[in-house]
């Protein structure tokens, strides 16, 4: 697995392992993130990050993580709708066959 994300022009997933093997070997990420704990990002690669929301019996219970939760306007943030994660992987890919002028040659490993 290591291989394939090292290889990759760009990594769409949620806040898991995945994503922090990414951000290893260098490996830019979109994270769809719950809004539960988003206190855990940015990572030490080039990342957006847009949000989903998570239904009331899901949310976590520990206060400190339901204050943090209820701290954030939804309105302010980013939100993950289909359309907004098409536009984001696009724009993200743009920028990165810019900045390389290819998406064919993989990233060598740090």
């Amino acid at each position: 697995m290591i291989v394939l994300i090292a290889h990759a022009p760009l990594l769409v997933s949620v806040n898991t392992g995945t994503v922090h093997i990414a951000a290893a070997v260098q490996t830019p990420v979109l994270v769809v993130y719950a809004l539960t704990n988003p206190q855990h990002i940015p990572w030490a690669v080039t990342n957006e990050v847009l949000y989903f929301d998570v239904p009331e019996n899901m949310q976590s219970k520990n206060e400190v993580v339901k204050h943090v939760y209820q701290s954030f306007s939804r309105q302010e943030l980013p939100l993950a709708t289909p359309a907004r994660i098409a536009d984001t992987v696009a724009a993200m890919l743009t920028r990165r066959s810019a900045s390389s002028g290819s998406l064919e040659e993989p990233h060598a490993l740090p």
